[in-house]
Order: C-alpha cells, then structure tokens, then sequence
C-alpha cells in the first residue's frame, strides 16, 4: 500500500476531510437578508389577528380581537368615505359571497350524490 501524501496545501489530513456522500457545505448558502416562510408569516398573522387588546370606545372599556379592531376600522373608514377602504370591503364581501356559495353547492352536491346512491341500492336491493 502507497504512503499517503504530505499534508500541505490541497491535501488536508485524513481525519478532517469530507466523509463519502457528505457534502462540503450541507446547508447551503444563506439567503440574503430575512426571510419568514409563507406558512410561517401566516401563521404569526393569525396568531395575532386572534390576540385580545382593550379598547376605548365612547368612555367605555371594551376587549376585543385584533381581527375586530381592524373590521371596525376598515367599515368606520369605508363608511366615512374612503374609496379605498369602500374597495377592500365590497372585495371581502364578494369573497365570502363566493366561498358560501361554493360551501353551499358542495353540499348540495354531497346530499344529492348520497341520495342517488342509496336510491340505486334499493332499486337494485342489493
């Protein structure tokens, strides 16, 4: 068996060099800058959007959601006339016009489906 090479430049010692399959930099390069992942920034959104804070109200003390504060003040801005507040709560409600309406197709389709089969099961007594 041959000697193994000096150690010097370009012939790092045996017991600090890569192990077989091992890469030289397994994390890779870091990202430039910060970066929250997507499902990550949501659910800090989310966790705060369900975050309690007091708030004054005609001198009155009232508890509320962060989700409640900022619906109250979107409606208050669309209300007094601010287009583009008027623009983000007809978008909402055209959201959540949509989404029932789906839930509500889905269902139907649900019950109508499960109504077909158990009518071909007694048709066919089976």
């Amino acid at each position: 068996m041959a000697k193994d090479k000096p150690v010097g430049y370009g012939n790092p010692p045996k017991h600090t060099r890569f192990k077989k399959g091992q890469s030289g930099n397994p994390r890779g390069r870091p990202r430039k800058g910060y970066r929250v992942e997507e499902a990550g920034f949501a659910a800090l959104i989310a966790s705060g959007l369900n975050q309690t804070v007091r708030v004054k109200q005609g001198g009155e003390i009232f508890e509320m959601t962060q989700a409640e504060v900022l619906a109250q003040r979107l409606l208050k801005a669309a209300g007094e006339g601010d287009m583009k507040a008027i623009d983000k709560v007809i978008k909402l409600l055209s959201i959540t016009e949509e989404r029932t309406t789906q839930r509500a197709i889905a269902e139907a389709r649900a019950k109508y489906s499960h109504n077909l089969y158990r009518d071909t099961l007694f048709n066919f007594d089976i």
